[in-house]
């Protein structure tokens, strides 16, 4: 992962909504990959001092399920709004622009960040 790669993790895991999900892939803080958390273990939030790969497709899909839960918004979703930014929209009738982001994984790490 790149430096800011890891910068977005750190900033993940900082937020009162975030928790490791089954399925996450962890790594250590300095980007080399760790582990997929399993569902069938129960590891004690302590153990897990690596970071999310938010490169990794089931990680996105976690936190975007973590942005929901947060938000209390179950059909929150990811649009484009340009070939090169992304926002995250909620289906209620109105767009949330958090931060026009140029990732996915950075969109939705502002997301739980301005979760209320």
């Amino acid at each position: 992962m790149t430096e800011a790669q890891v910068g977005l993790a750190r900033r993940a895991v900082a937020c009162t909504g975030w928790k490791w999900m089954p399925g996450m892939l962890a790594v250590t803080s300095n980007g080399v990959v760790g582990f997929r958390v399993a569902d069938s273990v129960v590891v004690p939030p302590t153990c897990l001092v690596g970071l999310p790969n938010l490169t990794d497709p089931a990680t996105l899909g976690c936190l975007l399920a973590l942005v929901r839960e947060a938000w209390g918004e179950p059909k929150a979703n990811l649009s484009w709004v340009t070939d090169d930014k992304c926002m995250v929209v909620f289906d209620t009738g109105h767009a949330q622009k958090f931060l026009l982001a140029s990732t996915e994984a950075e969109a939705l790490v502002y997301a739980l960040e301005s979760a209320p």
